[in-house]
């Protein structure tokens, strides 16, 4: 009897469980189905997207800025260069000394040094051409030449070398004077070095380095053609005249004030070509 009414009353709360699941369904239903919120979706996506502006601007304002502090930088590098650029030319062209020390920065170092190698051989250049007058104008004055070379064959040579070093000590001035070309931003620097080259090469103040070339080349044309003419007449008076405590003695008067007019022609010469390279 028991198990009849357990069995009943299982059977009622099946029966009722499936009436409660119908009437859920039917309640479902007829219930309208809701639409969900758009604009809920689409406001965290919008955040989304302007986070991601704003951290773009801010990497743009950082780099912009970055960028406008390097230029700084290297502007006072550059600044910071050029004044020590400057103030080593400006040293060169006070003492005429050139120092094989590199004190620049970034690229004024590297125009300092080629600067220096080029002022460097001019100066070997000038000395050599110097040496060279300074020998021929002793020999003239003491007339050891003769004594030692009574052909003229060695002192000859030495003419021919003197030319050839001033050929090589004017052609590098001009060769430099002419690569002085660049833009406006470049004037100091070429103003600095040419300050520099015109101390070393012996330019006088208010002298064009073209007047120099030109008074140099004069002179040494000159000093040439005396010296020429004073080998010519010793050559063709050869038997007339004899060397005595290492001077030249001619027995004819008249020959003896040829020979020392020929002689000063070519001592003056010598002086104003060593005079002309600012000797």
């Amino acid at each position: 009897m028991f198990d009849k009414l357990i069995l009943a009353d299982k059977g009622n709360a099946i029966s009722n469980e499936e009436v409660t699941i119908s009437d859920k369904k039917a309640v479902a239903k007829s219930q309208p189905l809701e639409t969900p919120d758009i604009s809920t979706r689409r406001k965290p996506r919008r955040h989304r997207l302007l986070a991601i502006a704003g951290l773009v601007a801010l990497i743009a304002i950082l780099i912009v800025t970055g960028s406008i502090g390097y230029r700084a930088y290297q502007n006072h590098l550059m600044k910071e260069g050029m004044t020590d650029f400057g103030r080593e030319m400006n040293t060169i062209a006070t003492t005429g000394k050139v120092d094989s020390r590199i004190y620049s920065k970034d690229k004024y170092a590297v125009l300092e040094r080629l600067t220096k190698e080029r002022l460097t051989s001019v100066v070997s250049h000038k000395t050599t051409y110097i040496a060279s007058l300074t020998q021929i104008k002793e020999s003239l004055e003491l007339g050891t030449y003769l004594a030692d070379d009574p052909d003229l064959t060695k002192h000859s040579q030495n003419i021919e070398d003197t030319t050839k070093a001033a050929g090589y000590y004017f052609g590098m001035l001009k060769t430099f004077s002419d690569s002085f070309t660049g833009t406006k931003s470049q004037a100091s620097s070429i103003s600095y070095i040419q300050k520099a080259l015109y101390k070393v090469a012996g330019v006088q103040n208010g002298q064009s380095l073209d007047d120099f070339l030109s008074v140099g080349r004069s002179s040494q044309e000159n000093l040439e053609n005396t010296s020429q003419q004073l080998f010519a007449f010793l050559k063709q008076n050869q038997n007339a005249w004899k060397i005595e405590n290492g001077s030249v003695v001619f027995g004819s008067p008249a020959l003896s004030q040829q020979y020392t007019t020929l002689k000063t022609n070519a001592n003056s010469a010598v002086s104003k070509a060593l005079s002309s390279v600012g000797e």
